[in-house]
C-alpha cells in the first residue's frame, strides 16, 4: 500500500552528548515536506515491512544554541561532504500482541533502521513508541544510543582541554500525519 504522510512541525529530534565539562543538546530546525513511501502492513500481526521510508535531516538544521559548537559538529559530522543524515526504515515489528490501535494508548515496536551519518551507514534497532493519536495522526518516541566512533567520527573541540564523550543520544518524537 502507498502512503502519503506530513511529519508535523511540532515533531522533534535532538542529539544529546556531555563532555568533562558539562552535558550539551542540539535540535533540529529542519522542515519535512509531504513524502510518500511504501508499507506492506499485515493486519494481523501489525507487523509492516517498508520500502523507500527515508528520513533526510540535513545536517546543518542542527543548532546547539552555540556558533562556535554548532561550527565544531558540522565538522565532526562532515557536512560539507555529507550534508544529510538518512533514516531509513526497514521494518517495525510489534513487541506484543496488537488486535486494534486505540487512541492516546502506546504500543511498543522494534524498528529495523540504516542510519547514515557522516557518509557511513549502519543497521540499527530502535525501541519506538507508536500511539494514534487521532484519525490518522500518530505520535513515534524513540531514543537511541550511539557511538560516534562506529560512524567514524571523532568529535571536534574547540579547546584540546575539553573531551567530547564518544555516545550520544539520538532523539525523536515525531508526529506523523497520513493523508
Amino acid at each position: 500500500m502507498t502512503v502519503h504522510y506530513q511529519i508535523d512541525e511540532k515533531s522533534v529530534l535532538s542529539l544529546q552528548g556531555s563532555t568533562n565539562i558539562t552535558d550539551f543538546k542540539c535540535g533540529c530546525k529542519d522542515k519535512f515536506s509531504n513524502a510518500t513511501l511504501i508499507a506492506d502492513f499485515n493486519k494481523y500481526s501489525k507487523h509492516v515491512d517498508f520500502q523507500k521510508a527515508q528520513l533526510n535531516i540535513k545536517t546543518s538544521s542542527l543548532d546547539c544554541k552555540n556558533r562556535l559548537l554548532n561550527k565544531d559538529l558540522y565538522a565532526s559530522l562532515k557536512a560539507d561532504r555529507h550534508p544529510e543524515i538518512k533514516v531509513e526504515l526497514i521494518n517495525a515489528i510489534p513487541k506484543s500482541t496488537i488486535k486494534d490501535f486505540e487512541i492516546n494508548k502506546a504500543y511498543d515496536y522494534s524498528a529495523v533502521t540504516i542510519i547514515t551519518i557522516a557518509g557511513k551507514a549502519m543497521a540499527q534497532v530502535l525501541d519506538v513508541k507508536i500511539a494514534k493519536i487521532g484519525g490518522n495522526a500518530y505520535r513515534l518516541k524513540s531514543s537511541k544510543r550511539i557511538s560516534m566512533s562506529e560512524y567514524e567520527i571523532t568529535p571536534q573541540s574547540p579547546i584540546r582541554l575539553i573531551k567530547i564523550d564518544d555516545k550520544v543520544n539520538i532523539n525523536f518524537e515525531l508526529i506523523v500525519k497520513i493523508n
